[in-house]
């Protein structure tokens, strides 16, 4: 009995094996390759993948941006990284609400009406006084700020320490 199940097993997956390769065969791919006097040096492979991931084109901001303005671009993103770091510290302090990083661009724009980059420059005020408070009301901000410990420096000193000339 044991041999006439396991012979029937073995047919079962002969038979699969041989459906699964009919359907992978060139012909139902729909490939065809005719080459006449080539020369070939290494594999030739039956079947080809191609493997692509479509990048994001290079976006470009406008004159006038605080994307364009190096040093302000700079310093959003230090505010920006700052933030991050203190909402990740917020876990250590008890925290359990959760946690995205778009979530502040999304804010952003409902708040400015942009997107973070493409807000006029004579917005960067507003925007880097925005960005500050909600480093200063995370629990890691509160508690540096009883200890009377800065969680940012400011525009002018990040210049300074980059070597970016402020606009």
């Amino acid at each position: 009995m044991a041999d006439v199940v396991t012979r029937k097993r073995e047919l079962v997956w002969i038979m699969t094996k041989q459906e699964e390769a009919s359907k992978v065969s060139p012909q139902t791919v729909g490939v065809s390759v005719t080459l006449n006097d080539s020369v070939f040096k290494g594999d030739i492979a039956q079947n080809m993948t191609k493997i692509s991931t479509p990048r994001a084109p290079k976006v470009i901001h406008p004159l006038g941006s605080i994307g364009a303005n190096l040093s302000m671009k700079a310093y959003i993103d230090y505010l920006l990284t700052r933030y991050y770091t203190f909402r990740k510290a917020d876990k250590s302090y008890g925290a359990e609400r959760k946690f995205s990083l778009s979530v502040i661009h999304k804010e952003i724009e409902r708040d400015f009406g942009s997107k973070t980059f493409f807000l006029p420059e004579h917005r960067f005020e507003a925007l880097a006084a925005h960005l500050k408070a909600h480093i200063d009301t995370t629990a890691l901000g509160r508690n540096n700020h009883k200890k009377e410990v800065r969680n940012y420096h400011p525009f002018e000193e990040h210049c300074q320490k980059f070597k970016l000339t402020p606009t």
